[in-house]
């Protein structure tokens, strides 16, 4: 078997159909589809049932409801493929030959790439798409870089994934480093990503766009934002921090990509509003240290404009753009 595709399930029965048949239309045929249903109350569970009767690929596992990444966590316990892949249940991918071509670039490399990279088309109400910043080509002289030095230019030139699902992931480096979700949390992603940087996984960069996600989905972090689950982000950012990092190189390029993901947080502080913004924008002003790994280029511009006019205006402003993005996308 040499792709496991990994599909979570929790209470997505207007979008299940369309997500699990992009995965049973692909031409490329030697891999398992498994769905994960943690604990759906819709007819997701019967609509899984349904799909593995059809198709003897696809492996059902149901299981009590644990959130997102115990959902990925138990399917990664059953996979079998060389390389998994993960695709939330609300999204989708627009490309029939996905995994084909997906092989052919893992053969190229004789298949000794930890983590094959493709890219987002970002979907929003209404059927608009839009290209994904994550999606800028890299030089071809990319793959020709040590380790270190490709994640050091990644996070340069602001193309670190921002999640697992445009990942083809080899299993064996996944188990050998315990690269599990941590459980309980949101931004479960951000927090896997941090982990997977210090396991210095060789990437490879492909153009392949296919992965269609939907944004501003109701719960979207980016569009109603949670105090909880932003105190959550800061401390996986703290967390960060605390990291015994492999070597100087690791620990200078996940630092400044978690320099970016402060950038963020302090955007979306603003949107909190009132007493909340204030206990949220106290505690962020405590990680300001790393803005010292200033090679993001967008935590860069951040840094100089918090010397200029201090750290709360440029949360302001931060926040400002956050609120005139979600009008403009709509």
């Amino acid at each position: 078997m040499f792709f496991s595709v990994i599909i979570p399930i929790y209470n997505v029965e207007d979008y299940l159909e369309q997500c699990v048949n992009s995965v049973l239309n692909q031409t490329y045929k030697d891999l398992e589809i498994i769905l994960v249903n943690d604990g759906s109350k819709d007819k997701c569970p019967e609509m899984c049932d349904d799909f593995a009767k059809k198709d003897e690929r696809i492996l059902v596992l149901h299981k009590k409801n644990g959130g997102l990444s115990s959902a990925r966590n138990f399917g990664m316990d059953h996979a079998s493929g060389k390389y998994i892949l993960f695709l939330d249940s609300d999204d989708y991918w627009s490309e029939k030959e996905a995994l084909n071509k997906l092989h052919e670039e893992l053969l190229k490399v004789k298949c000794l790439s930890d983590a094959l990279i493709y890219h987002n088309i970002l979907e929003y109400p209404g059927g608009k798409q839009v290209i994904d910043r994550e999606g800028r080509k890299v030089s071809g002289d990319f793959n020709e870089l040590s380790v270190e030095d490709k994640i050091i230019e990644m996070v340069k030139r602001d193309v670190i994934p921002g999640g697992a699902c445009t990942l083809a992931l080899k299993r064996e480096f996944l188990v050998n480093n315990n690269l599990y979700f941590k459980e309980g949390i949101k931004s479960e992603d951000t927090e896997w990503m941090f982990r997977v940087l210090n396991c210095k996984p060789d990437f490879r960069f492909t153009d392949l766009r296919f992965y269609v996600y939907r944004k501003n989905r109701e719960g979207s972090i980016s569009s109603a934002p949670d105090y909880n689950h932003l105190l959550q982000y800061v401390e996986i950012l703290n967390e960060c921090r605390k990291i015994q990092f492999c070597n100087e190189k690791i620990k200078r390029a996940t630092l400044a990509y978690a320099a970016y993901h402060l950038t963020i947080l302090m955007g979306l502080s603003g949107l909190l509003g009132g007493q909340n913004t204030k206990m949220i924008r106290k505690k962020l002003r405590e990680l300001k240290e790393l803005f010292y790994y200033d090679i993001h280029p967008k935590a860069k511009k951040v840094k100089k404009i918090v010397r200029m006019i201090g750290f709360n205006n440029t949360s302001r402003i931060l926040s400002g753009y956050l609120k005139y993005r979600a009008v403009w996308r709509k």
